[in-house]
């Protein structure tokens, strides 16, 4: 076959006057009036005088012209064949002369050069890493096979070092490439609109297009497109790629995305955007913004999504079905590569090892094709939304290619898109222990955390990029700073921590005044506060000393502006013990104002009506809560109010009143991580001239995030001056409990939680067991309320009698309540956003490329 090969091309090779044809045909070539067969004869010049590589790229060049020109396509297949007939006799001799006796290391040097040629760049780059003083060239072309390869950050500081030698225009176009493969957009741009401006070639053109379009901004690469080829009338290849952007429907997506960034909630954008989605065979995407527009649409009249909705879950089910089989097809030719077949692949070798085995030959290029089509099919499941499958096989791929950093990376957005926060974030760990200065991962991370709810560690990895001067790659990455800004604000935000979450906004929009989701967020933290909350709650306790309390409560807070809230309360109580009952209305005002994000006090005042001549009785408080962090909460409040409602005794009540003046203190904290903790303590002055101390500590462990479930120690104390007759009032009470809490939250439809506590507990020279456990739920119907119930048992023992010896006995007690709680009612933020939604098309035009603006 060589043969016919290398004579096919002999009439152009034997043609005395191929070089000064050759020359002329350059000439019309390069001045851009050469036709197609001029083109198509100096193609063939190039073969026959053995430049094949040139023959190799006319030929392709023409195909982007004429995807079917036969004699263009017979011309690069024989001039592929050819160079891979000549790359691999180089290799051959190459390593002939590396492994002979007295081999030095230009032979190796020419063997890493030849696996390069033969585009087998993970065998050539183990030789050139072991050569002792390789030159600028040499470093050039491994720095060319660590990017072709995929080994993006190690060629990024390749390509810098040799920048910072000398600077080529060739060189600053591979760079800016370089960087776009790596998500560097903005930097990419930057580094190729430089070398475009230099250069003005077909090639810088194609690559700021590139980078343009992988950066969002379509309509960007196609004014430079067009620029380009107004000027250059041969540039085909930018010709056929200013074709195929004008053709597609992703750029006038891309302006959908800015108008809906500007204004979110003009509906009519989201309907042509999932049209648009659906269009370009972006089914997941169609179907996200048609779930949108009916969550939102609320009674308005929007144009009927129902025909869209069932073709793009067809499609997409379609689809997936083919990969399916696909993937079943792959699975059934037997068990996939062990990493330990191939050194190059295998974690454990050494770098000695993987020398010698290239210079052996028995290392293999890329990996197996298996392999590779495991990688294809993962990212096919990813396009498709199908996420679940696609972590499926990212996990079997990376088993066998652990060192895949760039798949890993891929397997932690997945796992992120498919909501698996804890996986995602092992994942992205590892990404990070291997490329530990890229700051725009770390951001991912970082909201990788948010998204997990684990607002601390979130918290501490943002402020690490918001100040990126002592990062090797802050350059490459001039936006994390602000969207690190933003995140922390969201959170501050979430938290209520309103003026930080200005502050941070307030940063972001100083690095990027474009910023528009910033400038949201700001409006949001500035104008909106929380919204007026009601609640309707039934209680019911009672208790082995035959005490029954019913209480009635509704109880409402409207905050009038972001820092001032009034509340109020009304509730019907009775209560019952031994045939003997009380009865109370019950109603009190308060307000708090916030000072600071992490100062607030309040107050409130409240009178209690009694039935049946036991009188009016008033009730009142003050305090104030300190956040010292997001993570930590200390809190002083002095209370005035009637002792029955701590005792659970009705002797409290009748034959007159005891009330309580109570001093408490508290304080929690959450690391953010495994440990919590809280601390209450109080001291009270009761008006019999008794006097109560009291203590109570927890101490939490996290063992599992979802479902939750957390162990915990319980520790209190209670103490009294002197035993009284008419409610329990123990010298010298102590009790330690182990807790085991479980809870769930069922995709924001069901929360719930339970725990089982268990310990002893001591009184005087006595101790007893402290069984209890409890439950409760809570329903969110809507964004409008909440439906919550809770149910508790506790039992334990204790002296009840002052008469004579006191009597040790069981006690327990049950209490359970339901309740309606009304939320996010007249929040002004809430509400803005709700009525804001609207159906107006007439911002949509028929233009595919938004008009030029010199």
């Amino acid at each position: 076959m060589c043969v016919v090969m290398v004579c096919s091309f002999a009439a152009f090779a034997n043609d005395d006057n191929a070089p000064n044809r050759i020359a002329n045909l350059e000439s019309s070539f390069n001045a851009g009036t050469a036709t197609h067969e001029e083109q198509l004869e100096l193609a063939q010049l190039y073969a026959g005088v053995g430049r094949y590589y040139e023959a190799k790229k006319l030929a392709s060049r023409l195909l982007v012209e004429n995807p079917n020109d036969a004699a263009a396509i017979d011309l690069r297949d024989r001039s592929t064949a050819q160079l891979d007939l000549i790359a691999k006799q180089r290799i051959d001799d190459a390593q002939a002369a590396a492994k002979r006796e007295g081999a030095t290391e230009a032979d190796r040097q020419e063997l890493a050069d030849a696996y390069f040629a033969a585009g087998r760049y993970n065998d050539a780059l183990p030789i050139y890493g072991a050569l002792s003083d390789p030159s600028y060239d040499v470093r050039l072309r491994q720095a060319r096979a660590l990017a072709w390869s995929g080994q993006h950050d190690e060629a990024e500081r390749r390509y810098s070092k040799l920048l910072a030698e000398k600077s080529t225009p060739e060189l600053e176009l591979e760079y800016g490439r370089l960087l776009s493969w790596m998500g560097a957009e903005r930097a990419a741009v930057t580094r190729l609109e430089r070398a475009h401006q230099s250069a003005n070639s077909e090639e810088t053109a194609i690559a700021l297009a590139n980078a343009q379009t992988w950066s969002g901004n379509r309509a960007g690469a196609v004014v430079v497109l067009r620029d380009f080829t107004n000027s250059h009338p041969n540039a085909y290849e930018a010709r056929a790629m200013l074709r195929d952007l004008e053709a597609s429907p992703l750029i006038r997506i891309e302006k959908l995305d800015q108008q809906i960034a500007d204004d979110d909630f003009n509906l009519a954008l989201r309907v042509e955007r999932a049209r648009l989605y659906y269009d370009s065979g972006q089914y997941s995407r169609a179907l996200k913004d048609i779930a949108f527009v009916r969550t939102h649409a609320n009674g308005r009249d929007v144009p009927d999504l129902s025909d869209v909705e069932k073709n793009a879950l067809a499609k997409q089910k379609e689809e997936i079905a083919k990969l399916d089989e696909r993937r079943r097809a792959l699975y059934a030719q037997g068990p996939l590569q062990n990493p330990l077949q191939n050194p190059l692949q295998n974690p454990m070798t050494s770098s000695s090892d993987v020398g010698a085995a290239a210079l052996s030959g028995t290392a293999t290029a890329e990996g197996s094709g298996r392999q590779m089509q495991l990688l294809d099919l993962a990212k096919g499941y990813t396009g498709l939304g199908a996420n679940r499958q696609a972590a499926e096989l990212y996990a079997d791929y990376l088993t066998m290619m652990p060192k895949d950093t760039n798949a890993r990376l891929n397997y932690a957005r997945v796992l992120s898109w498919d909501r698996r926060y804890d996986e995602s974030q092992k994942q992205y760990q590892m990404v990070l222990r291997d490329l530990p200065d890229r700051p725009d991962l770390r951001l991912e991370y970082a909201q990788t955390l948010e998204y997990g709810e684990d607002y601390i560690p979130a918290l501490h990895e943002f402020n690490l990029l918001t100040d990126l001067s002592s990062s090797p790659r802050a350059e490459l990455y001039p936006d994390v700073p602000a969207r690190a800004h933003f995140h922390q604000g969201q959170i501050y935000r979430w938290y209520g921590w309103r003026d930080h979450a200005i502050t941070e906004q307030n940063s972001a929009l100083s690095m990027d005044s474009t910023f528009t989701d910033a400038h949201h967020e700001l409006e949001r933290a500035r104008f909106g506060h929380p919204g007026t909350q009601l609640q309707a709650r039934y209680t019911m306790e009672t208790n082995s000393n035959d005490f029954t309390a019913r209480l009635g409560d509704l109880e409402g807070e409207h905050w009038l502006n972001p820092r001032l809230a009034v509340q109020g309360a009304v509730g019907r109580h009775s209560f019952e013990q031994g045939g003997t009952s009380a009865d109370a209305n019950v109603a009190s005002a308060g307000a708090a104002y916030r000072q600071t994000d992490q100062l607030t006090f309040r107050g409130r005042v409240g009178m209690t009506f009694w039935d049946r001549g036991l009188g009016t009785r008033p009730f009142l408080g003050a305090g104030a809560t300190w956040l010292p962090s997001i993570q930590s909460r200390a809190a002083l409040d002095i209370n005035h109010y009637d002792l029955i409602y701590d005792v659970s005794n009705l002797a409290s009540v009748v034959n007159s009143p005891i009330s309580i003046n109570d001093v408490r203190g508290h304080y929690d904290y959450d690391s953010g991580g495994f440990w919590s903790l809280l601390g209450d303590a109080s001291y009270g002055f009761i008006s019999d001239d008794n006097r109560r101390a009291a203590a109570h500590g927890l101490v939490a462990f996290k063992v599992l995030k979802k479902p939750w479930v957390a162990l915990k120690a319980d520790g209190r104390w209670l103490s009294y001056d002197f035993r009284s007759n008419r409610y329990w009032s123990p010298n010298d009470y102590n009790s330690l409990a182990g807790v085991v809490q479980v809870g769930q939250n069922f995709n924001d439809r069901v929360f719930w939680s339970a725990e089982f506590k268990a310990g002893r507990a001591w009184e005087g020279d006595r101790d007893s067991d402290i069984r209890a456990w409890g439950a409760n739920v809570t329903v969110p119907v809507g964004e409008a309320f909440d439906v919550v119930g809770s149910y508790n048992y506790g039992r334990s023992g204790r002296f009840e009698s002052i008469v004579g010896d006191p009597e040790f006995t069981n006690y327990w007690q049950r209490t359970w309540y339901v309740g309606v709680r009304l939320k996010r009612l007249f929040a002004s933020g809430d509400r803005r956003a709700n009525d804001r939604y609207y159906f107006d098309n007439s911002v949509l035009g028929s233009d595919i490329i938004p008009p030029e603006v010199r």
